[in-house]
């Protein structure tokens, strides 16, 4: 039974539990938000785990969440000594939250999980059996399910293909980063040994994306193996709750295409020293970020995010991939304009659209306005009085308007605007 059935059937024990002096595992979480999710997880993965041979503690890294996240975790630890809880003054964001967790595991071994996923211990037990069998493995990597709670928490598929374990020795970046190029893979979720946290995690540089950073130092200390069994449930689509690989996805592709150039930099064949190999590689690399750049374009056309992905359209052009054919790309074309209108008068703190009737049925229908933005149609009976109140956003057709003070009203035509975003295909 998958573990996403067991978290709705199982009856949770409430009996005491204590700490061992040094646990096998660490399960690490970083968390934000949410506390009914850090609650469940507990719950959850508490008794799930009891069953494991290895000894574990709870290490939850809260990062200054403005919920009741701290008072559930001390319930909690009145009746179960294996929860350490780690609280910060102010909010760090995730990746330094992430790095703080990850560098508190007492265990042998450390996994890293979010507050909405769920560990299935028995694959778990098999890999950490598996690196005490075979020391010289430092890491094991592994796909994950991806869950839908909007479908009745339905498994939908794993988040990279793998059907057979790869196994990369001490040093083997240029083969490793082969696999990554080829297959597709998200290093992100692990089982380390903690004696290597010290060489393998730090901060990088935003525009490097930190796993594959992180996978590129762990080659420098031991072998990485990548299974084929995930062992974790992860949530890819929640009840409107923002997930951060979601958000990664959407806006990442930047980020992976820095840190595949990082990873690289480790690489020693000599085909990456000559001017052909670097050609190649830099080939190869812009092909996984296409990839991922029409994955994002994808999400955000969605979410009605058009101006983004029209944006992406175009960048995807220059490498000659069409990702939107000419009648679908007429069309968000149009949307992105009035996308662009719309975030204009935001930038410029206005907080009332006046559109002629033309131009408001078309953007009430499609566009969605930021919190606090209105939308009216020129021929509404109190815009005349708004226009007299406030300074306003106005935006017309190509035909000129005149709703009294220029300069006190922000004028826009959608027509020119939609215009300027045309160019060849």
């Amino acid at each position: 039974m998958l573990a996403a059935q067991a978290a709705a059937t199982a009856a949770p024990s409430l009996a005491p539990r204590r700490l061992e002096a040094h646990p096998m595992v660490s399960i690490v979480l970083p968390t934000w938000g949410r506390p009914h999710k850090v609650d469940r997880f507990i719950r959850y993965h508490r008794d799930v785990l009891e069953a494991s041979r290895h000894s574990f503690e709870f290490v939850i890294h809260d990062d200054c969440t403005p919920d009741e996240t701290p008072e559930i975790v001390a319930d909690w630890m009145k009746i179960d000594e294996r929860i350490r809880y780690v609280r910060h003054q102010e909010n760090q964001g995730f990746r330094s939250n992430f790095l703080g967790a990850m560098r508190a595991a007492r265990g042998k071994y450390a996994i890293y999980a979010g507050n909405d996923d769920l560990l299935i211990a028995e694959i778990i037990e098999k890999y950490i059996d598996r690196m005490e069998a075979e020391p010289s493995i430092g890491i094991i990597h592994a796909p994950w399910f991806l869950l839908d709670e909007t479908r009745n928490n339905r498994i939908v598929g794993t988040s990279w293909p793998l059907d057979r374990e790869r196994r990369f020795r001490k040093g083997d970046h240029g083969e490793c980063l082969d696999f990554i190029l080829e297959s597709h893979v998200f290093p992100e979720w692990f089982i380390i040994r903690t004696d290597l946290l010290p060489e393998v995690f730090a901060t990088h540089a935003a525009p490097a994306y930190h796993f594959f950073a992180h996978l590129a130092h762990a080659l420098m200390r031991t072998d990485v193996l990548f299974a084929p069994e995930p062992y974790a449930i992860v949530t890819a689509i929640s009840h409107g709750e923002a997930q951060v690989g979601n958000k990664e996805t959407l806006n990442g592709w930047d980020e992976y295409r820095g840190g595949l150039e990082y990873f690289a930099s480790f690489c020693t064949r000599d085909a990456n020293q000559s001017p052909d190999g670097v050609s190649s590689l830099a080939h190869r690399i812009q092909g996984f970020t296409n990839v991922r750049m029409s994955v994002a374009l994808r999400l955000h056309l969605g979410k009605r995010n058009w101006l983004v992905g029209w944006h992406l359209h175009r960048r995807l052009l220059a490498y000659g991939v069409v990702a939107l054919d000419g009648p679908a790309a007429a069309e968000i074309l149009t949307l992105a304009a009035m996308d662009a209108v719309v975030q204009e008068f935001e930038r410029a703190r206005l907080k009332t659209i006046v559109a002629t009737e033309k131009v408001f049925a078309m953007i009430r229908e499609v566009v969605p306005l930021p919190d606090g933005m209105r939308l009216i149609c020129d021929t509404d009976d109190a815009a005349a009085r708004i226009l007299e109140d406030e300074p306003c956003g106005i935006v017309s057709f190509g035909s000129p308007v005149d709703f009294g003070d220029g300069d006190r009203h922000l004028l826009l035509d959608l027509a020119a605007m939609i215009r300027r975003f045309e160019a060849p295909m």
